[in-house]
C-alpha cells in the first residue's frame, strides 16, 4: 500500500521550525517492543533512541 492512511502527499510527520514540537501520523510506540509487533522488529525504538540522544547533547 503506497499511502495506507490517505494523508496528503504522503505526509507521516510534520515539525515546527523550531524543531521541538513534533506530530506524526505512524505509531512508533507500536514498534518498539519484539513482543507486540507482528514481524518480532524494534525500528520504533529508534525513534524513542534517538530523542534521548538529542536531549543528552542539549544539556551537556
Amino acid at each position: 500500500i503506497s499511502n495506507p492512511n490517505g494523508s496528503l502527499a504522503n505526509i507521516a510527520g510534520i515539525c515546527n521550525l523550531e524543531q521541538n514540537c513534533i506530530g506524526l501520523m505512524p505509531h512508533p510506540e507500536r514498534a518498539s517492543e519484539a513482543i507486540i509487533t507482528p514481524k518480532r522488529t524494534t525500528h520504533g525504538l529508534l525513534f524513542f533512541e534517538s530523542i534521548i540522544e538529542f536531549i543528552k547533547r542539549r544539556i551537556s
